[in-house]
């Protein structure tokens, strides 16, 4: 997958707390980054299902889920 970005100084096992790390360093205000981080998550958690509908194949699909959730 090649250079994927770096968030609080990893690449991979990021949590809930380095997204919220970010947006202190970045000043957002607390409760866009409540809501930012709720729809990261949802996001993630629903990866299947918007890969699937985005018809992406099903070895990238099972890959990222693999990799990063």
């Amino acid at each position: 997958m090649g250079d994927e970005p770096e968030l609080n100084n990893k690449r991979n096992g990021l949590i809930k707390e380095d997204l919220v790390a970010f947006t202190i360093f970045a000043s957002i205000e607390k409760a866009a980054t409540k809501k930012m981080v709720e729809r990261i998550l949802g996001v993630i958690s629903n990866w299947l299902r918007f890969a699937k509908n985005a018809e992406v194949n099903s070895h990238h699909r099972s890959e990222v889920k693999m990799r990063y959730g």
